[in-house]
């Protein structure tokens, strides 16, 4: 008997002096709070996601711009909606077509960078050499090699 009465006031000092089954009462309570607190965050639409929506209808483009986004975030740099839109702009700017707009994107995210740039446009093309087979008389060589 003294046992169970030991126990009985430890449970209830830990309850914050309440019996077990008043705790179960206000545990699920707390839960059935916090499942709709969820319901409303999952609603709720950021400015951010307008601005998105606004200007793309690409969900490619859409899920690579909040990568983007979260890669800023990460290094500890968060895009503000001015930034956003400016970013946007600037995407515009450098290219219409949209695959090419994922490619920036992606070239940014992969390298940390805190903006939007253009992509290197591959400089080291091969370049055709025509070689021609050119005939000189004797004279005209012997006079070149005098000339050299």
């Amino acid at each position: 008997m003294i046992k169970k009465r030991a126990s009985k006031r430890a449970s209830k000092r830990a309850n914050g002096g309440q019996t077990e089954g008043k705790q179960r009462a206000t545990n699920n309570n707390d839960k059935n709070i916090k499942n709709e607190k969820n319901i409303i965050k999952e609603k709720k639409e950021t400015e951010i996601d307008k601005i998105i929506k606004d200007n793309f209808t690409d969900k490619e483009i859409i899920d690579t711009i909040y990568e983007f986004i979260k890669m800023r975030k990460s290094i500890k740099k968060p895009l503000t909606t001015r930034g956003l839109e400016l970013m946007i702009k600037n995407l515009n700017k450098l290219s219409i077509n949209v695959d090419e707009q994922i490619e920036i994107l992606n070239n940014s995210i992969m390298n940390n960078w805190q903006g939007v740039f253009p992509l290197k446009q591959n400089t080291h093309k091969k370049q055709k050499i025509n070689y021609e087979e050119i005939t000189y008389t004797e004279e005209e060589y012997n006079q070149m090699m005098k000339n050299t």
